[in-house]
């Protein structure tokens, strides 16, 4: 399993509860994992241990069929930090009765997966065109307001630290150009939560420039 480096990496592990008369059945699981960085477990090999708890849990012992892997709460969850994704690395992962602990008697047997984690080669930076947005919409009350657009280095930090850049299979973002678009729609929640009728048309504005752009295969917009 090739995975991408220095990201921070979430694992679900599914547990399939048994129902044999002869063995206990826990109503709720947890479990802990141990994450080898460099190489294999002891004995065989030397690398270095980190344990990991999970992030969320207990949670219902479930037979696989009832599983439903939408659902956070049906796995338990654990995270790797982005500075050990690197290599080869190495999990081990034992899952356990909530109720009774991580004893051998109420414990699986130990499941184990070995995923590489590489950097992603150059050509597969993200290629991005920034529309940099000057608001002259209205306020919160309904007035007229000018917001100036966020600095090309605001843009760039923004995105250095963003979900996308750190979720997604990147080594990073290549900028092919900046502009600047005026927009006035109402960006004013609409009701109890919805989004203004503003946004719908800052989309479309987007979608004009980008039909209007040189936006080549392989870049975003």
């Amino acid at each position: 399993m090739l995975l991408v480096a220095k990201k921070t990496t979430v694992f679900c592990v599914y547990v399939d509860r048994g129902s044999d008369p002869n063995f206990p059945i826990p109503s709720t699981i947890t479990g802990v994992a141990s994450a080898y960085i460099g190489g294999p477990p002891p004995p065989s090999g030397s690398g270095s241990i980190e344990r990991l708890m999970p992030i969320n849990g207990p949670i219902d012992a479930k037979a696989a069929a009832q599983i439903d892997r939408g659902k956070a709460a049906d796995t338990l969850n654990f995270r790797l930090p982005g500075w050990l994704c690197t290599g080869q690395v190495y999990f081990a992962v034992r899952v356990f009765d909530a109720a009774r602990g991580d004893v051998l008697a109420f414990s699986s047997p130990t499941a184990s997966l070995s995923p590489r984690f590489e950097e992603i080669a150059d050509p597969n930076r993200l290629r991005l065109t920034v529309v940099r947005i000057i608001y002259t919409g209205p306020d919160r009350e309904g007035r007229p307001t000018l917001i100036n657009p966020p600095s090309e280095p605001d843009v760039i930090t923004t995105l250095s630290e963003s979900f996308l850049t750190r979720t997604y299979p990147i080594s990073g973002i290549n900028y092919i150009r900046f502009t600047i678009a005026e927009f006035n729609g109402d960006l004013r929640r609409d009701g109890p939560g919805g989004c203004g009728p503003g946004w719908n048309a800052l989309l479309d504005l987007l979608r004009n420039l980008r039909a209007a752009s040189r936006v080549l295969p392989g870049e975003s917009f």
